[in-house]
Formats: structure tokens, sequence, C-alpha cells
């Protein structure tokens, strides 16, 4: 960093002390020798640049384009027009300051829209899933989840009173491996065989690397089996869900009517709302153990009015007909970008050579709804050429490399959102087509020109 005279902030303090100029140059080179380490290792991560207003977006989490759209903005305003006279700061800290009577109300509304019996603002999806798993297990529970579940739930259960031996992974969507992992604690476990220590499953209802589903009725009907004395819970991450489906908008859960079935759901609000922040939906008992034990809400200012006003007028638009009219859209969306990818000419060519693979596409028809998450993975090295081609054109969309997915899956991950247009959903399949119709060109006809 270098100071408005020119000099670097070491350089300064070497001016007036030497040996403090050793230590802030010692420091600063060991940052970045990690840095290039980084750069050498490929998981240096920089943010992309603002995308140009020009940009078809495919990439943002403005899934049915509340933002995009402007009527959330409209919403929001009219929130503070019926508060005129509402202070900008927070009370503070949740259990310190106490929480507003704004959030109070807040809370009880989205408690109500889900079906749950309390709701818990966090100031966002990470911090909410850290608190759960952080603040709910106790010595002597075992956690089983899915080995695909987002960081901020491994961050928590790695700071869990749970024991490092007593969290199992099971293989991604895969019961046979979950029915697996549920008799390895049994067997490890003595006082879970007895049903005197809970199992805490950890799941998603889509996942947001490959936006798959997880299967939610072959879960609880082996964890029934395994466990017949009932002592499992089982806790739900609906980040990618909430607001997409189900009554109003209620999410994966409430589409399938497993309220009961479901101990904690965390609900995030940045993604289909548009806003931030989430809610952990759990008994009023599991709120009091929330607001005791979980530090990073305990010692963290609680949100304030214009977040809350923005929560607000998002979650009127979501449980509005508006509401269900994006989400209709949203579907119709889906299914165009399917349709137009599988009639495509090259299409079969570009799947058979193992160029791009898109899973979702397979029985997409039969399915009860489509996730907005579209991944198409690529040959190891290609997706940077494929995001280039892309962007190129006007779309914008994610690329997923590693360290954000594992090696061996990489490929870009496509946004699809209620206020795309056909046109655009037809384009951007075209785009992808032309990208691999340039690598067999490039390679004399065979697919191994998009590996870059």
């Amino acid at each position: 960093m270098t100071s408005q005279g020119g000099l670097t902030r070491c350089e300064e303090q070497a001016v007036a002390n030497p040996i403090q100029y050793l230590f802030c140059f010692l420091f600063e080179q060991r940052i970045q020798d990690a840095l290039g380490a980084r750069r050498r290792e490929k998981t240096l991560l920089t943010p992309p640049t603002p995308a140009p207003p020009d940009t078809i977006d495919f990439a943002s989490n403005d899934i049915l384009s509340l933002s995009s759209s402007g009527a959330l903005t409209k919403a929001f305003l009219r929130e503070l027009a019926q508060n005129p006279d509402f202070a900008i700061a927070s009370p503070g800290g949740r259990v310190g300051g106490g929480p507003s009577a704004y959030l109070t109300q807040h809370e009880e509304h989205i408690a109500a829209v889900h079906g749950a019996e309390s709701a818990t603002y966090f100031t966002s999806g990470y911090d909410a899933n850290v608190a759960v798993w952080t603040a709910l297990p106790a010595p002597g529970d075992v956690i089983v989840h899915d080995a695909a579940v987002h960081a901020s739930t491994y961050d928590g259960m790695r700071a869990s009173r749970a024991a490092r031996s007593a969290r199992i992974a099971f293989a991604h969507n895969d019961c046979d491996s979950f029915r697996e992992s549920l008799e390895a604690a049994k067997a490890r476990f003595p006082e879970i065989a007895a049903g005197r220590r809970l199992v805490l499953v950890a799941v998603e209802s889509f996942y947001s690397i490959a936006g798959d589903v997880v299967p939610i009725h072959r879960l609880l009907l082996t964890v029934g089996e395994v466990l017949p004395r009932g002592n499992f819970v089982f806790v739900i991450d609906e980040a990618h869900s909430n607001g997409l489906l189900g009554p109003g908008g209620a999410g994966f859960v409430s589409f399938w009517g497993l309220e009961a079935e479901m101990a904690v759901r965390v609900h995030t609000f940045g993604k289909a709302p548009g806003v931030t922040g989430a809610a952990v939906l759990a008994s009023k008992n599991v709120k009091a153990m929330l607001l005791s034990s979980a530090r990073n809400l305990i010692f963290s200012t609680g949100p304030t009015f214009p977040v809350l006003a923005a929560l607000k007028a998002s979650y009127g638009l979501i449980t509005s007909q508006e509401g269900d009219r994006r989400r209709e859209s949203l579907q119709r969306n889906i299914a165009h970008f399917y349709r137009h990818l599988d009639a495509h000419p090259q299409w079969s060519e570009a799947h058979r050579s193992g160029t791009l693979r898109v899973p979702l596409l397979r029985d997409w028809e039969i399915r009860p709804f489509q996730t907005p998450i579209v991944t198409l993975y690529t040959q190891d090295g290609a997706s940077t050429s494929l995001a280039g081609a892309l962007g190129g054109q006007k779309y914008r969309v994610q690329q997923g490399g590693y360290p954000f997915v594992a090696r061996g899956s990489e490929g870009i991950r496509v946004m699809i959102h209620a206020g795309n247009t056909e046109g655009e959903v037809e384009g951007l399949v075209e785009a992808i087509m032309q990208w691999f119709a340039g690598c067999l060109k490039a390679a004399d006809g065979s697919s191994r020109g998009c590996k870059l």
C-alpha cells in the first residue's frame, strides 16, 4: 500500500523505527509469497469486474428478477414511505441491545410464511449455518452430512461440540452411502444404537454447485429404517429454494409438506428474495438456544431498519400473485433452455465427445420442478475458454473451477432467471454451441481443441 507521499507503509515506518520496518517488511513479504503460491496453484480468487450495462445476466442470484426489474426497489421505497420516522441504526446486539419491534414483527411474519414455530434473523446464510452447527449439536451426538453441503456448514461442524470422529460424510445424494453412514454411526457409537444420543442429518434442498435436488423422501425412509428409535433430526439448508417453490414461495420443504419432519431449516435471503440476511426456522426452544449459545449472533449487531424494510418488501412480492407469476416464468425459461439445448443439432456430438456434460438435462421433463442452477461440465482447462467466449457475446455466467469445486468437476454455472426472455435463452444456447464448433475447427474435427 502506497501513501499519499509515494512511500509504502513499511517505508514510512523505516524513517521512525528501523526495527519495526524489518517486521513490517517480513510480514508483507510473507503475504506476497503466499499470494504467489496461490497463483501457481491456481487457487487465488479474484472477484470478477462489474458487468457492463448491456450484459445479459445468467450469473447473478437474482433468480426471480425482483431486483433487476425494479419491482423490489419500488416496494422498498413504499415501505420506507409508510415508516417516515424510521431510525436507521440498529438497537445493538440481539442479547445486549435486544431486537427492535420491527425485527420481531418480521421474524414472526417469516415464521408464519414458512409454517415454522419461530424464525431467528442472521446477517447472512453463512452466519446462520455456522450458528446452527456450533450451538445445537451436543457432546455424544453424531453428524451425518452430504459431502456436498456448503462451506459454511463445514465450518460450523468443525467448531461444533460433536467430536471430529462423529462427523460422517456420505456420497452426494447417494442413499446407499447414506445408509452405510448411519450404520457406521450405530457401530461406532453405542449410545446412538441405544437411542440415547442424536444423529443430526445435514442436507440442502438444491445444491449450489450441481443444481440437483436432495432425495429427501428416500433419506427419511432410510433413516427411519436404520434408527427405528427415532433419535435423529434433519437440518436442511434452503438457500437456493427459498422463494421458488411451495405456497407463496415458502420453499422446498413446504412444497412437499414436510415441515414437521425438518427440525431446522435455514432460509437465506440473498438468492431469490434479492436482499441480504437469513433466518433459522425451528422451534422456540431452538431459537432460545441460538440466542444463548451462538457467539456470532450474540456478539454481532442486529439488522438496521433499511435492511429489514428491503426484506419486508421482498417477502411482500414473493408471497403475492406477482411472485406466483415470476415462479411460473422461471419454470418456463428453465424448460425452454433444456428443450432448446437438447434439440440443437450439435448437442449430441458435444455430449458424446465428453466436451460438454449437463447431467440435469437427463429426464428433465419428468421432474416435478426444475432448479434454476444449470451446470455445464467441461473438460479440465476448458471452462475459462467457454466463459470467455460467452462473455464476448455479452452473456455473463459463473465459471466453476477449483477451489469452488473439486478437481475434475470443472465447468460453468448458468443461473436462469424469471426475467430472461426466450430469445436470451436461445441466444445463450447458440453461443455455447458456437464455442463447441470453434473447438472442433481448431482441432481439425477433434474436441481436443476445447482443452486449453
